[in-house]
């Protein structure tokens, strides 16, 4: 048997409750969103698809955040994760050069 944990107004208290992230990944969300969808919607012509691109892309940016935290050009490497989810065969053409 399943046991229903909604609260007694039928509020799902799980659904309510932000997921915790990084500040500093809110930080650089909130700096570059518009960017990277200004950049997404440029290559890929409609707003569904350019924000499921910069989910995407800032979904790899987190699972690679302290990594990336490491790195000598935070922005600069975000953008080239930015630019391979948006268009993965020209950053693979750029990166065999």
């Amino acid at each position: 048997m399943i046991d229903d944990v909604r609260e007694e107004d039928g509020r799902s208290p799980v659904a309510e409750a932000p997921l915790p992230l990084p500040l500093e990944f809110e930080a650089h969300y909130l700096t570059n969103q518009e960017a990277f969808h200004a950049y997404a919607l440029a290559f890929l012509g409609t707003n569904d698809l350019a924000e499921k691109a910069v989910h995407r892309a800032f979904l790899e940016i987190l699972r690679h955040w302290n990594a990336l935290l490491a790195e000598s050009d935070l922005q600069g490497q975000t953008w080239a994760i930015m630019r391979r989810t948006v268009n993965p065969c020209s950053a693979s053409a750029t990166s065999s050069r």
